[in-house]
């Protein structure tokens, strides 16, 4: 091979790419590897950008946040912010309306290409996705899409804590 062997720094659980920030889930696979991972990324993606718009500089306003998950409860709790909120607050009329429309607004995620809901809903396989851990708390997809409906309709305040714990 061209590139010799690569070993893998993380490994991608959930991600969710909304219009102005994007939120990624991943696993640790190397010490140091999630560090790695988003100064590859961002800085590849800076220097695209300021290639492509013959700029230069800093393209983000801040650095990456990271957080350490050791909480099952929590863990399932982030997935749904990820994968279910964010998305909804892109329904038309946004979060009180999408959780009105539980089910519709549940398939409008899952149809985006933009979080990895499908993954979890059965419809897609995207190889960039590990569900082994995700995989071990929601069993089959209709037990996470009720799990996401709880939390919408009960557990709004969860999601409060996360936004303020990750700052965003």
């Amino acid at each position: 091979e061209i590139w010799g062997d690569r070993q893998p720094l993380i490994a991608i659980l959930a991600f969710s790419l909304v219009p102005n920030h994007l939120h990624l889930v991943v696993k640790e696979l190397v010490e140091g590897g999630i560090s790695k991972f988003a100064h590859r990324v961002l800085m590849g993606y800076a220097k695209f950008i300021n290639e492509k718009y013959e700029e230069s500089g800093s393209l983000f306003q801040g650095p990456f946040r990271s957080r350490l998950i050791s909480d099952d409860t929590y863990f399932q709790y982030l997935a749904v912010y990820v994968m279910v909120k964010n998305p909804f607050e892109l329904y038309p009329g946004g979060l009180k309306k999408a959780i009105e429309n539980f089910d519709d607004a549940y398939e409008q995620a899952i149809r985006s290409p933009f979080n990895s809901l499908a993954e979890y809903a059965g419809r897609r396989e995207l190889p960039i996705i590990d569900k082994d851990l995700l995989g071990e708390l929601f069993e089959t997809p209709d037990s996470f899409k009720e799990f996401a409906r709880e939390c919408m309709l009960y557990k709004l305040e969860e999601f409060e804590e996360i936004s303020q714990e990750f700052g965003f």
